[in-house]
């Protein structure tokens, strides 16, 4: 499933800054940068898990998202902890999932048709 993704400018920009700095001083320069890129992003990824809810996001080097959530359910109470989940989590990426919430609402009511399957969705900047 893909969609257009209408991020906080602010928030993406912060977080490419972040991921090519840590890109540029990262301690293996020997490695091809395709491998420092693949770990860059990984390490601004975020993986929030709840009882009922596991969700995982990363950016893409295309600058956009990828959303990989497992729902076992996703009533009010589920959704509640995980907004609590992700209000606790200071990190960009969060902020970033807290600005796009309803995208990821979305997402989710979608993977609770299909209760313990992973549904994976990725957004692609605006043009």
């Amino acid at each position: 499933m893909s969609t257009q993704w209408g991020g906080d400018r602010q928030l993406i920009q912060e977080l490419l800054r972040q991921t090519c700095r840590s890109i540029q001083w990262r301690a293996h320069v020997e490695a091809p940068i395709a491998d420092r890129i693949e770990v860059a992003l990984a390490e601004h990824a975020l993986h929030v898990s709840t009882p009922d809810v596991d969700l995982r996001v990363q950016l893409t080097r295309d600058f956009g998202l990828t959303i990989a959530i497992r729902v076992l359910s996703f009533g009010d109470d589920a959704e509640e902890c995980l907004c609590k989940a992700l209000s606790q989590d200071r990190s960009l990426m969060a902020e970033l999932v807290k600005a796009e919430w309803q995208l990821v609402r979305t997402a989710c009511r979608t993977a609770e048709r299909t209760a313990g399957s992973l549904v994976l969705l990725t957004t692609v900047p605006e043009a």
